[in-house]
């Protein structure tokens, strides 16, 4: 199965299950403007992201792709030190 695929059977399955406990929380609806950001943060950050992680797993072996998914958090921290100034400290 290719990525763009296998990423909406992944967010389909997901969205159902969230609107089924937004929908029995009964929680108010956003406002249209907010809609628009959370629709856009959820295409850029979201769906983006695992369209071309699945393509770029589909492309190396399992070995590489459990590597890549092992080290995002580090690349994530690593990348939040300079460019966000987060501070880097020892766990506990």
């Amino acid at each position: 199965m290719t990525a763009v695929p296998l990423t909406s059977i992944r967010f389909v399955s997901a969205a159902a299950l969230a609107l089924g406990w937004i929908a029995w929380m009964r929680w108010p609806f956003p406002s249209w403007r907010h809609v628009g950001r959370y629709l856009a943060c959820s295409l850029l950050g979201s769906v983006w992201y695992s369209i071309f992680t699945n393509m770029g797993q589909a492309t190396v072996s399992a070995g590489a792709a459990s590597f890549i998914n092992n080290i995002i958090p580090i690349l994530t921290a690593l990348m939040a030190w300079p460019v966000l100034g987060e501070r880097l400290n020892r766990p506990g």
